[in-house]
């Protein structure tokens, strides 16, 4: 434990009864919102140490099941979830 913080994505806890009730452009910009935290916080801590720091990312998959991988719908708001951590990835310290 060296202070970083934890982000974790409980997959498994989706409630995709209400997916439909949840349009892709505002799970694309609470996702937007959360990297750009992490982002900032990353860089804020990184000049007040004096080093490069990172946060953990933790994909937890229990509880994911068939139904869930079948969802198109479930899977299109995941990757809109998603998509835009990949121009925030010099942030991850490490991923599980």
């Amino acid at each position: 434990a060296d202070g970083s913080p934890v982000s974790i994505w409980h997959a498994g806890s989706l409630n995709t009864g209400s997916l439909s009730s949840l349009s892709s452009t505002d799970v694309s910009a609470w996702s937007h919102a959360v990297f750009e935290y992490k982002d900032l916080w990353v860089s804020q801590k990184s000049e007040e140490q004096k080093r490069l720091v990172g946060y953990i990312q933790v994909y937890d998959m229990q509880g994911v099941s068939l139904r869930h991988l079948s969802s198109r719908e479930l899977m299109d708001k995941m990757k809109c979830a998603l998509e835009v951590g990949s121009y925030y990835m010099e942030a991850v310290a490490h991923m599980y």
